[in-house]
């Protein structure tokens, strides 16, 4: 259920129905799919089951572009380095022989400080963690450890911007958000 004036974009692929759409009496839209009698999904299960199964997707963003704005404002706020982490790594790389050599250093410095966890970044995605803080709690799901990389590539003086990788093949252009995506990563030039 959405209030009144929310726009929602919505696919449904694979066999799914579309939606049916009720007005509430209190100005709010429902929008229910209701599928029945489904196969089971097929064994081995596969990565990305919506890439054959019935599936049904739905926004409330307006766009892609302000979709990536909120997501890339939040990253950047948190993708920044100071005091003893920014001296650590100043002094890691300071002899470093290439762009190259730094972006090694840079990465295994992740490795070495932070501990991966398996956690679902979606809570985090308009909110991460700051970079400092991260490499102070020494652990961090792949949201949070995608910031401290890219704050320490920064910091090395190389370009490094959030991208989010595709589960599968297929994004649905038409419906804006990161349900199809697998986790975030950063791209280092």
């Amino acid at each position: 259920a959405v209030p009144a004036g929310t726009p929602v974009s919505s696919v449904a692929q694979n066999g799914a129905p579309d939606p049916l759409i009720a007005k509430n009496a209190d100005g709010t839209a429902t929008y229910t799919w209701r599928m029945t009698g489904l196969d089971r999904l097929g064994s081995p299960r596969v990565t990305d089951p919506a890439s054959y199964a019935p599936y049904a997707a739905y926004s409330t963003w307006p766009s892609w572009a302000e979709l990536g704005r909120r997501f890339v404002s939040s990253f950047e706020k948190a993708a920044v380095l100071e005091g003893a982490l920014a001296d650590t790594l100043d002094a890691r790389i300071a002899r470093a022989p290439s762009a190259a050599a730094k972006a090694r250093i840079a990465a295994s410095f992740v490795g070495e400080s932070t501990r991966s966890i398996r956690y679902d970044t979606r809570h985090w995605l308009f909110s991460p963690r700051p970079a400092d803080r991260v490499w102070e709690t020494a652990y961090g799901h792949g949201l949070d450890r995608a910031v401290l990389s890219a704050a320490l590539f920064r910091r090395a003086g190389l370009e490094a911007e959030p991208l989010c990788r595709s589960i599968g093949a297929v994004v649905d252009a038409g419906v804006p958000g990161l349900s199809r995506f697998d986790g975030i990563a950063v791209r280092v030039t």
